[in-house]
């Protein structure tokens, strides 16, 4: 079971949102679980919007006037017969509070205060921000939603409440008897989590070191055809993450799976579709030459069932296969990836 401080620090760096690590004192929770952590973080990034001023874009209204303002619709105005009336149809541009992120943001506190498994404290005080919200509309929150969201520099603390929202979204599922939502196992989604451990991996190695440039790199299948559909039909190659030197480069692939290791008539062995993948990477980017031509490969799967360090030489490659212990002190899990870009040194097999 991973703690939920260390959830709470995979979510940060996941969402290169790492400043805002200390929104909430993990220890102060009601109870050490992710619904509670998720009503913490909105309590407490929503009061300090309150303090500071919820955001405020311009928005269009149309209205009628006989002391016009903004723009004139001057066809509006002919077709209605207002101006017979000394009126005029105006567009006026306003600030408002009732704009997508805030609804967004009322939408999944609404959706945690009717949630059995947030603590009743944190529910009370999620209804009452609900109220400090009366100028936003409530709106039945879709996935889309986020995706039209546009923010900028001044109002860029929205981005991590959003991230929020948005794992509360996919997370919160509703009773159609009670109206109630329940919260399903986050963590249990290999999906979704496969996702956060691989943005986890790529932004601590771009925040925490300077001796490696990092990115994510798409490779070109190296073959030929006659039949330009075939290259429509072969999936994408795009590596998790790439670490390049001048004098070195490391291929990484993020794997969150249950099992990493497959059992073939009673033995333990890695997990051969993943291997291959990665030896597919270092192959294409062989062909390159120069820091990618003896390039190394990092497969990296979270401690489940095994603990496995190993590592071994093919086709002028080396390859380390290794688990990371999301339940270690979070210390010691920085250190764990710092010893990593070190080099890969044949340490003790063990799968114990």
């Amino acid at each position: 079971m991973i703690p939920i401080r260390n959830i709470y620090y995979l979510l940060c760096y996941s969402w290169n949102r790492l400043a805002e690590g200390g929104l909430v004192d993990i220890d102060a929770l009601p109870r050490q679980d992710l619904p509670n952590l998720l009503a913490q973080i909105l309590v407490n990034g929503v009061n300090r919007l309150l303090r500071q001023g919820i955001d405020r874009t311009y928005q269009d209204r149309a209205e009628d006037s006989q002391n016009p303002r903004g723009k004139f619709d001057l066809s509006s105005s002919l077709k209605r017969g207002l101006l017979a009336r000394d009126t005029l149809a105006c567009v006026v541009s306003e600030l408002d509070r009732d704009v997508l992120h805030n609804r967004i943001l009322k939408a999944t506190i609404h959706r945690l205060a009717l949630s059995n498994d947030v603590d009743q404290r944190l529910r009370h005080e999620l209804r009452i921000l609900e109220k400090h919200l009366d100028e936003v509309s409530l709106i039945s929150l879709r996935a889309e939603h986020f995706a039209r969201v546009q923010l900028h520099r001044n109002n860029k603390i929205y981005r991590f409440l959003l991230n929020v929202s948005e794992l509360c979204f996919f997370s919160l599922l509703a009773d159609e008897n009670s109206g109630e939502y329940r919260f399903r196992d986050f963590v249990r989604d290999e999906d979704r989590m496969r996702k956060v451990f691989q943005e986890f991996i790529f932004n601590f190695f771009r925040i925490e070191q300077h001796e490696f440039k990092v990115f994510s790199e798409r490779l070109h299948w190296d073959t030929s055809y006659t039949d330009p559909a075939a290259a429509l039909l072969l999936p994408d190659m795009i590596t998790d993450v790439c670490l390049e030197s001048p004098t070195r480069k490391i291929v990484i692939e993020c794997k969150f799976s249950g099992n990493s290791l497959q059992e073939n008539w009673g033995k333990l062995t890695a997990r051969s579709e993943h291997l291959y993948q990665l030896f597919a990477y270092l192959k294409h980017l062989e062909r390159r030459g120069g820091v990618n031509e003896r390039c190394e490969g990092l497969l990296l799967y979270p401690t489940t069932k095994h603990n496995i360090d190993f590592v071994f030489d093919t086709q002028g490659h080396r390859v380390r296969v290794v688990t990371l212990d999301l339940r270690a002190e979070w210390s010691e899990i920085k250190t764990r990836l710092f010893t990593l870009l070190e080099s890969l040194k044949e340490p003790a097999l063990s799968a114990a």
